[in-house]
């Protein structure tokens, strides 16, 4: 019997380390996959994104860089070397490692461009989260491109893929990122048969995300709007630039006409008129301050936004 409890205490001595570093709390393991899944659709979306035939040169630049910058929150790769099997120009029998970059970059140049979707995941599954050296979760998809690769001409076709999502707790919160994507045969439970609360994701759309610094304020002394479109999200600050050129304009002119009605005022004769040119001139005068004022409040609050932007974006990328 004490040979027995002695056989036992070895046994558990050695199998529940393992046990431990090997499993993940289910809990840790649903937000994981969640992120997991999150992770390939970004991914899709990045990949439309790209070959976008309405996207300009600069601005599919900036995405794939703020994909790949480990600095930035919204980085889907763990690094720009990350480990990619080339599926645009190989294949599951002749397999071609390259950089995520590089693969980025060639999709860019080389995949046909038009409206998405250009290209297409499915049959999404997802493998239970381990612990090895660190927290991991497979990701199995099949690509569908849907477009001609502009090399050979020919339409791609389909990839069964498998990627690597490696899960690091910071702060009490878990991230995530792509360590790497190869070929792959269907692993993991398929996105119709989980939880719902590892599938039920709001997609998101790849969203340019400038991160100039405090110096793009200038660009916002020339034009109210323009300094913006470098220290933040993508979106159509030229609005603010024509509401306060207009708002200006328009202030100036009707200071001017407020000067001429002034002048006519004092030359009038009759007592109608120089009612008339009194008042006239007294309403463009309050219209111009009025107008003035705010484009002039306008234009120096943009400038302090975008500084104060342009600040933080320095912080995060040191």
């Amino acid at each position: 019997m004490k040979n027995t409890l002695v056989l036992f205490y070895c046994l558990l001595t050695v199998f529940l380390p393992a046990v431990a570093q090997t499993s993940v709390s289910e809990g840790d393991n649903n937000e994981i996959r969640r992120q997991a899944v999150e992770l390939i659709q970004e991914y899709e979306d990045l990949l439309n994104f790209i070959s976008d035939s309405h996207q300009t040169n600069s601005d599919i630049e900036v995405a794939i860089a703020n994909r790949l910058d480990e600095k930035l929150q919204q980085r889907l790769f763990i690094s720009s070397d990350a480990i990619i099997e080339d599926d645009l120009s190989g294949n599951e029998t002749n397999i071609k490692e390259v950089s995520i970059k590089k693969y980025l970059r060639d999709f860019d140049l080389f995949y046909e461009k038009g409206s998405p979707p250009n290209v297409n995941f499915k049959d999404i599954r997802v493998d239970e989260a381990k612990k090895n050296k660190y927290v991991y979760v497979q990701v199995y998809f099949e690509t569908v491109f849907l477009n001609s690769d502009t090399r050979s001409k020919k339409v791609i076709g389909n990839s069964k893929r498998i990627a690597t999502i490696r899960a690091d707790k910071i702060d009490g919160r878990w991230v995530t990122c792509i360590s790497s994507i190869v070929f792959g045969q269907p692993v993991g439970t398929p996105l119709e048969e989980l939880p719902q609360q590892i599938v039920n994701i709001t997609r998101g759309k790849t969203e340019i995300v400038k991160s100039g610094g405090p110096v793009n304020a200038l660009y916002s002394v020339a034009m109210p709007g323009l300094g913006n479109y470098y220290v933040g999200k993508k979106r159509p600050y030229w609005i603010i630039g024509v509401v306060g050129y207009g708002l200006m304009g328009y202030g100036i002119a009707s200071h001017v006409l407020s000067k001429k009605q002034y002048n006519q005022y004092s030359e009038a004769s009759s007592q109608s008129e120089i009612n008339d040119y009194y008042a006239k001139a007294n309403r463009n005068h309050l219209v111009s301050n009025y107008l003035i004022t705010v484009g002039a409040t306008l234009w120096v609050s943009d400038i302090v936004t975008v500084f104060t932007k342009g600040l933080k974006n320095k912080r995060k990328n040191k």
